[in-house]
């Protein structure tokens, strides 16, 4: 790694990083620091956490897999909140006018949903189809002092030109084509390589003081559609706020930098607004990252999606994996790197077992986001998915939600699971 750090944003993250809301236990190394070791060797996991090294999300039967389904509309992802009043609340990638997913860089807007049944998993209805107009894509949500923080790419002004002739949630035929406006320098920042020190600016973001359904946004405009890239931000006590954002690998991987290559890296500001500053690269190779603090042990978890994105990194099979670090800003490791066993570095699979004791499966499973409980244990899964076997040219999408286990529900057994693809029809 190129990692060096600021003494100042050492002090301001380290401060707030020894507090957990259970006491497990030392996490374990051989357990992936998903769980305790016992003295015959074996890992007790906790309760997030499944597998022989706690290597997996444990994931629990879901009542159904469709937290946001809209036969006309298709959305992508979903980051969910849960309000005072507990009311749940869920900000998605909605791609306007009827069109399906291969829109997203013309018609992909930041939309605002709730779940009228008060149920975490939804269904969700939408109450705000354009909180932040296209182009803006990939949202996430974090809450700090009372505001909630909802950071997206795409200023929110028009980038390629929007496709108005779909239906169904499909495109269809249509292309999004060539940009409408100039393209700015800021335009090429997806494939940017991340040095120390940068100066990437001010993330896109919308944000509000006021929680609920019909409360007043404020709207900030980034420094350019791609800056810190999928971004996922955790907010320390403090404000101090941590961002992990794709970049292109480094020269050591990928010495062409328009080679399709994605590393993560890191950036932090001393509240959530920014100005943001890289303080560079880790070994973690993928995009779509999602951070949260372990709440049993005070370390970092990230979901990410990823793979053998050139022959010089590790052929981590599937989409679907888990990296960890004590502090959050060094050592990320996969989890199950030390397994020769494929499988071991997946953190789930693409089917979803429903509590009917049938299964669903996604062709595509991808933009990991997560719920948590008051006491920061996630709860469950959001995510964006397409059906098994996707209608040729269709590409209709949907957001869709799998329950975690938690310390409330440790006592259920979770299967391990052992492939990352859809069984062939």
């Amino acid at each position: 790694s190129n990692m060096s750090f600021e003494p100042l944003f050492i002090l301001l993250l380290i401060q707030v990083t020894c507090v957990t809301a259970f006491d497990y236990g030392e996490p374990a190394e051989e357990c992936y620091l998903g769980g305790t070791l016992s003295d015959d060797g074996t890992c007790q996991c906790f309760p997030s956490y499944n597998g022989p090294h706690c290597q997996q999300l444990a994931l629990l039967p879901a009542e159904t897999s469709q937290a946001l389904y809209r036969p006309d509309s298709s959305s992508w992802g979903g980051s969910p909140i849960k309000a005072s009043d507990d009311q749940y609340h869920m900000f998605f990638a909605n791609m306007e006018m009827h069109c399906g997913l291969n829109s997203w860089e013309c018609n992909s807007g930041v939309g605002h949903a709730v779940s009228p049944s008060g149920k975490p998993e939804g269904p969700y209805t939408v109450v705000n189809s354009s909180l932040v107009p296209p182009f803006s894509h990939n949202p996430t949500v974090a809450a700090w002092n009372g505001t909630w923080y909802v950071y997206h790419i795409g200023t929110g002004s028009s980038y390629k030109k929007e496709i108005t002739n779909c239906s169904g949630g499909v495109t269809g035929g249509a292309v999004c084509g060539a940009t409408s406006v100039k393209i700015t320098s800021g335009a090429g920042d997806a494939l940017q390589r991340s040095e120390h020190g940068d100066d990437l600016g001010f993330p896109n973001i919308v944000y509000s003081s006021e929680e609920g359904a019909t409360g007043t946004w404020t709207q900030r405009k980034g420094d350019s559609n791609w800056v810190l890239n999928n971004p996922t931000a955790y907010i320390f006590e403090n404000g101090t706020t941590l961002i992990v954002y794709k970049v292109a690998c480094n020269s050591s991987v990928s010495p062409d930098p328009k080679t399709f290559c994605r590393q993560f890296a890191l950036a932090v500001a001393d509240n959530p607004l920014g100005k943001f500053t890289s303080v560079g690269t880790i070994e973690i190779y993928g995009e779509d990252a999602h951070i949260w603090k372990c709440p049993y042990s005070g370390t970092y978890r990230i979901l990410f999606q990823g793979g053998a994105y050139t022959q010089a990194l590790p052929q981590w099979q599937g989409h679907f994996h888990m990296a960890y670090s004590r502090d959050g800003l060094s050592n990320w490791r996969i989890t199950g790197y030390a397994s020769p066993l494929f499988n071991e570095t997946l953190a789930f699979n693409s089917s979803i077992a429903l509590r009917n004791g049938s299964r669903v499966c996604y062709n595509r499973r991808e933009r990991h986001q997560l719920l948590f409980n008051s006491d920061g244990e996630p709860t469950h899964l959001f995510q964006g998915g397409q059906g098994q076997q996707p209608v040729p040219g269709g590409d209709q999408t949907l957001t869709i939600v799998q329950p975690i286990r938690t310390k409330a529900t440790i006592s259920t057994v979770v299967p391990v699971a052992t492939n990352g693809r859809c069984p062939s029809a």
